[in-house]
């Protein structure tokens, strides 16, 4: 069974193998061997729980 990681896209890409849109900026799950694959790249990082919970809408708004 695969597990999945937030990733943080950090630009725009299309993923060839999946056809799958990136956008950066955003946060998405993907599995933990494109994870490998797209870091390696240098096309995504690992989200911060702040970035995660942004991407939820759960963010708190700044006062």
């Amino acid at each position: 069974m695969s597990t999945n990681k937030n990733a943080f896209i950090i630009r725009d890409f299309n993923d060839a193998g999946t056809e799958e849109k990136f956008v950066g900026g955003s946060v998405v799950p993907v599995s933990e061997g494109a994870f490998i694959n797209y870091k390696g790249a240098g096309l995504v990082r690992e989200a911060t729980a702040a970035e995660v919970a942004a991407a939820k809408g759960e963010a708190k708004p700044k006062a």
